[in-house]
């Protein structure tokens, strides 16, 4: 893994990645064993259809779903008046995704993500997702401390890939910063 990470660093260099940049990203990263097995073992696979609508469509979503609705007015109007986007299909995702932002994941998403493009099942695809990640730190959008996300590198209350979050995020709360952790305004946006 080590190795991996040095020859990584001059690869990322060469992409317009800082070393000072790569130095904060990889201080306390390393290699999680625990990423790849739950890679192998992924629970969407091993659910019938019907097991995991009770999970995505449970009472107890739906519910906190219609609430948000409500407590989130304001916000969800202005987005679908922006994008087009009705506020419940904009509620149903972030609730899907992260229930309502209480389920971000626990995982350094540098760590998942040099993991993951390391073991090599899918490493060129992680491998483009550990330099967006590196991009969104170096554009200062989020600390390095707070880049936390799934095993699998989604982050925020949207989980999105570093990727996605590059093509996608915007700052619509206007603090200059995209942040999928903790602005409702720019989760929904």
């Amino acid at each position: 893994y080590d190795d991996w990470v040095a020859a990584f660093r001059a690869r990322a260099a060469g992409r317009g990645i800082s070393d000072a940049t790569l130095s904060s990203a990889f201080r306390n990263a390393g290699f999680l064993p625990g990423v790849i097995e739950r890679d192998r073992n992924q629970t969407e696979f091993t659910r019938t259809l019907e097991d995991y609508l009770a999970i995505a469509a449970s009472d107890e979503r739906v519910g906190l779903g219609r609430a948000q609705l409500r407590q989130q007015a304001r916000v969800l109007a202005a987005i679908e008046a922006r994008y087009g986007v009705e506020p419940r299909v904009v509620a149903a995702v972030w609730g899907l995704e992260s229930f309502f932002g209480t389920r971000r994941g626990d995982v350094p998403v540098i760590s998942a993500l040099s993991t993951l493009a390391y073991d090599g099942r899918r490493g060129e695809f992680f491998e483009s997702q550990l330099t967006a990640a590196l991009r969104i730190l170096q554009n200062g959008d989020i600390e390095r401390t707070q880049m936390i996300g799934s095993w699998a590198g989604a982050m925020g209350q949207t989980q999105f890939l570093p990727s996605n979050f590059l093509a996608y995020a915007v700052d619509a709360d206007g603090d200059g910063r995209r942040d999928i952790w903790g602005s409702v305004a720019d989760v929904m946006a």
